[in-house]
């Protein structure tokens, strides 16, 4: 049964403290949404057990730990993939290293059969005019020098492919060129401009952008063979496409060493519908 107050238990009830209801009510007035925060607070901070301190630095002294290991194992040189890719650039370096060697030893030897041909009086004598088409000989003169360069980000159909390489020559060619070399290898009648693994070879060297293609002759012609007709077209594309230029500059002289034609061989001359032994 519900306890009821007398009048006279009315009357012994301490009275309200106004001052302590002022409080109350600023307390709710200032800080209405944290009301009674701050005091429970500091409780807690006074009664904080020092178990739950050394509880919480031991889990951040292991969290740190964890932590240093994770970024040390990312970053660490000695993974097997970094292991593998740098051992793949050593093999390609030292194949690379081997294939100029051989070509100087080739070089060499062309030299040497050049000489012994020239002693040798019983060889048929190939007219100048043949030597230079098939790009036999040194030669020096004014001309152009082309570059093709790629994008910085140039990445799948924005890198230079070995077709556009071709058909700069090509354009070169038809400009009345009288020798042509990329990146300083002379291009001959047996020189192969192909991709292979991803990479641009020209007579089993690889090359890369930027790709500098020299001519020997007019210079004026091979410039209107680049920038008119189909050849202009195409290389307008390829900078509006994929932000690959092609720049050109007029050069007093130009030095072409000889082509590497290991695989051509001269079994007779044609002139005028009568061979020339």
């Amino acid at each position: 049964m519900a306890h009821r107050l007398t009048p006279l238990e009315r009357r012994t009830q301490p009275d309200s403290d106004p001052a302590a209801s002022m409080s109350l009510l600023q307390s709710l007035l200032y800080d209405p949404l944290n009301y009674g925060y701050s005091a429970d607070t500091k409780e807690s901070t006074l009664h904080k057990d020092p178990l739950d301190r050394a509880v919480v630095l031991l889990l951040a002294i292991i969290l740190a730990f964890i932590t240093t290991v994770s970024v040390r194992s990312l970053v660490a040189p000695d993974r097997p993939g970094n292991q593998v890719h740098h051992g793949l650039i050593r093999q390609i370096e030292n194949r690379q290293a081997d294939v100029n060697r051989l070509q100087t030893e080739v070089d060499k030897l062309n030299g040497q059969i050049g000489v012994l041909s020239a002693a040798d009086t019983s060889a048929p004598r190939v007219p100048p005019e043949i030597r230079q088409l098939a790009q036999l000989d040194t030669i020096t003169g004014p001309g152009l020098t082309v570059t093709v360069t790629e994008a910085n980000d140039a990445s799948g159909k924005g890198k230079v492919q070995d077709s556009d390489l071709r058909a700069l020559i090509n354009a070169l060619w038809a400009g009345g060129a009288e020798g042509v070399s990329l990146n300083d290898i002379r291009v001959g009648p047996t020189t192969a401009v192909r991709t292979a693994g991803g990479a641009i070879l020209v007579d089993f060297h690889a090359v890369s952008s930027p790709y500098t293609v020299q001519a020997i002759g007019d210079s004026l012609q091979m410039q209107q063979s680049l920038t008119s007709g189909n050849t202009g077209e195409y290389f307008s594309l390829l900078y509006s496409m994929y932000g690959i230029s092609l720049s050109y500059s007029k050069q007093d002289t130009i030095a072409l060493k000889a082509a590497n034609v290991r695989n051509a061989s001269v079994a007779s001359v044609t002139n005028g519908g009568k061979e020339q032994e």
